[in-house]
C-alpha cells in the first residue's frame, strides 16, 4: 500500500492538493477511492456563499465530510456538509461566508471506505470582499 499525494500550484488558481492511499495490484482486483474538489475551490470567493463542488468515488464508499478551517494550516475545522453516496462533480457543500473576514481558509474532504482506508483532499480558497462586511449598511452620502 502507497499514499499517493498530488500537489499542483496555479498562480491564478492558488494550490491543490489530493491525498490517498494506492494499492497495485491487477486490474478490476482492488478498491479505491477518488477524492477530489472542482478546481474554483481554490479560487478568489467574493460571496455570501459558495458552493464547494467535488468528486468522491468509491465503491466502498461509507461516507465522507467537508469541511473548512482558518489559514493554510487550520488547527480546527467547522463541518460544512458530508454525505454517504458517490458524488460525481456534484455540489457536496455549502459554505456561507457572511462575516467572515477575508484571507486564506482551507477545505477539507474526507471519505471513509467500508474498509477503514481514509482519503483526505485540500483546497485553499481566498476570501476577498475588500474588507467589507457584506451586511453591512452603505455609507451616507454628504
Amino acid at each position: 500500500e502507497y499514499t499517493l499525494r498530488v500537489r499542483v500550484a496555479d498562480v491564478t488558481m492558488g494550490q491543490l492538493e489530493a491525498v490517498t492511499s494506492v494499492v497495485v495490484g491487477p486490474i478490476g482486483s482492488i478498491g479505491g477511492v477518488l477524492v477530489s474538489f472542482a478546481p474554483d475551490a481554490s479560487s478568489t470567493i467574493t460571496g455570501n456563499t459558495f458552493p464547494v463542488v467535488g468528486f468522491v468515488v468509491s465503491r466502498n464508499l461509507f461516507d465522507y465530510v467537508v469541511e473548512v478551517g482558518t489559514g493554510a494550516a487550520p488547527t480546527s475545522w467547522l463541518l460544512l456538509g458530508g454525505g454517504k453516496s458517490e458524488v460525481l462533480g456534484g455540489v457536496i457543500a455549502q459554505w456561507d461566508t457572511a462575516g467572515l473576514p477575508d484571507g486564506v481558509y482551507t477545505f477539507r474532504l474526507t471519505a471513509r471506505e467500508t474498509t477503514g482506508k481514509i482519503s483526505q483532499a485540500f483546497a485553499r480558497p481566498t476570501l476577498k470582499r475588500g474588507g467589507v462586511s457584506p451586511q453591512a449598511p452603505p455609507a451616507p452620502t454628504p
